[in-house]
């Protein structure tokens, strides 16, 4: 997702709020979905009861992948970048700040690594 968010950054991920469509999201493919990884930071675009819609930013692209390919997709509610600071991802499902000290919000982290869509 460079530029907006760089190499080395952590995600900070929610599993307590499903994702809504525009929200930035960590999906966990099934294991040969993509030759480059299994996990892919990207922004929800569109979801069926079949299928769901994923856009990257670098480079522009979008694919459709079936739900069963997916074994998980968890909402980022902010990055941590390389220097330490933090950002807040707007959100519109969500109206309160959520940070990882608030006990309330169930969260996990992952390393931003560069990933494409290639298949």
């Amino acid at each position: 997702m460079e530029p907006f968010f760089p190499e080395g950054g952590t995600a900070y991920m929610t599993q307590d709020v499903p994702p809504s469509i525009g929200d930035h999201v960590c999906a966990y493919f099934r294991e040969g979905i993509f030759r480059d990884g299994r996990i892919k930071h990207c922004i929800l675009s569109e979801m069926s009861d079949d299928t769901v819609c994923l856009s990257q930013l670098n480079p522009p692209t979008t694919v459709t992948v079936r739900r069963s390919n997916i074994l998980a997709m968890h909402k980022i509610y902010a990055i941590k970048v390389p220097d330490g600071c933090f950002f807040g991802l707007p959100e519109g499902s969500t109206k309160t700040s959520r940070w990882p000290e608030d006990e309330r919000v169930a969260s996990v982290t992952t390393t931003i690594t560069p990933m494409s869509f290639d298949r």
